[in-house]
């Protein structure tokens, strides 16, 4: 589509794009002022846009009432995507629109111990069965990206291991570090602007920080991690232990009363209303886990800590203590600006990222 385009123009289009992703709509004078570029030039660049249907243009009464304002967005008919999620028991596919709205989705469960020579047969037959859902849309089909979890080499396009035994609102994106709380435990780091993935692409393993010496065994190999401690597996089995052996909960009306049917939701909505056993295993994560938060803020001294996944997504009772125990614990100059902020729905970012990417990829 911009294949003509110099390399350089290709670049400013991407950026141009990535911004009003980010900003959801936008005006050419906010363009101007934000790429500190000419009005010709930014006028070129939109027209580019425009003409390719990337972007629409929207016109707004303005709040006085008196006057249209022209606003600029991603175009929501440019075409779909495919997104497929590679997470620790089943991959998840989604059809999505260019703002990553969900469409279509499925997940396609596989065994636990699966290699990874059949992880990637299992990979196929996972498009094969999702693409054929793209039909009934009747839209260009504008890419397919596929996140997953474990070690990777994101630089030459490498899996090195699917089952990660060898060790994965406007935000100002100068440093931030964005933890996935579900599973498992891992986390993202952005500096400047841009990723970072350490020297082999395995930065951010949280998860597997070493908190007990002759801890439980972790997947990883190792034994004491901080996965063993907080993830949903471990929630989930002393909810169940505690309430086969006695202990009144509302957790046990939250699930019907099919204790083996358990989700995390069930926890969450126990403690969201109260719950005092749900509170006391989430106030025992806030304290491990807030603790490590902080020594992670007095490294990387980030302005932004965005929390997500099963066990925060709507825990506002998690939430609270997770923040409480990061302001008693860390470094006050690294806290006292520190901006923390979780989801209050179960969304999965990371197949909006996933759709980001395929977005801009159409300026490579």
């Amino acid at each position: 589509m911009f294949s003509r385009l110099s390399r350089t123009k290709r670049e400013r289009l991407r950026k141009i794009v990535t911004y009003i992703l980010y900003q959801k709509k936008t005006t050419r004078k906010q363009l101007e002022k934000h790429f500190s570029l000419s009005s010709a030039s930014i006028f070129n660049y939109v027209k580019i846009l425009l003409e390719s249907s990337v972007i629409r243009e929207t016109n707004e009464i303005t709040k006085s009432g008196r006057r249209y304002s022209s606003f600029l967005e991603i175009n929501t008919e440019l075409g779909i995507a495919i997104v497929l999620l590679i997470d620790h028991f089943h991959i998840h596919g989604a059809i999505s629109d260019p703002l990553g709205n969900i469409l279509y989705q499925e997940l396609y469960p596989f065994p636990q111990n699966i290699s990874d020579e059949k992880m990637l047969d299992f990979l196929i037959q996972s498009i094969t069965a999702i693409l054929p859902k793209a039909s009934p849309f009747k839209k260009k089909l504008l890419g397919l990206a596929i996140g997953v979890r474990g070690y990777t080499d994101p630089s030459a396009g490498i899996v090195k291991s699917f089952s990660g035994r060898h060790q994965g609102n406007d935000i100002n994106l100068k440093k931030i570090l964005f933890i996935w709380m579900d599973k498992g435990i891992s986390m993202g780091i952005v500096t400047n602007n841009e990723v970072y993935f350490g020297e082999n692409s395995a930065s951010g393993e949280l998860g597997h920080i070493k908190i007990e010496n002759q801890g439980n065994l972790c997947y990883c190999g190792n034994t004491g991690c901080l996965e063993t401690l907080i993830s949903e597996k471990k929630i989930l089995e002393e909810c169940r232990s505690g309430i086969k052996n006695g202990v009144n909960s509302s957790i046990l009306a939250n699930c019907n009363g099919e204790i083996d049917s358990l989700r995390i939701e069930h926890v969450i909505k126990s403690a969201n209303e109260g719950d005092a056993f749900s509170r006391t295993i989430f106030v025992k994560i806030s304290d491990i886990f807030g603790m490590h938060l902080a020594n992670m803020i007095n490294i990387f001294n980030p302005g932004i800590i965005i929390l997500k996944g099963s066990i925060i997504n709507s825990n506002n009772f998690l939430f609270d203590n997770i923040k409480r125990s990061i302001m008693n614990k860390a470094y006050y100059p690294n806290s006292e600006s520190l901006k923390i902020i979780y989801s209050k729905d179960n969304e999965d970012i990371r197949l909006k990222g996933l759709n980001s990417l395929i977005i801009l990829n159409l300026f490579n």
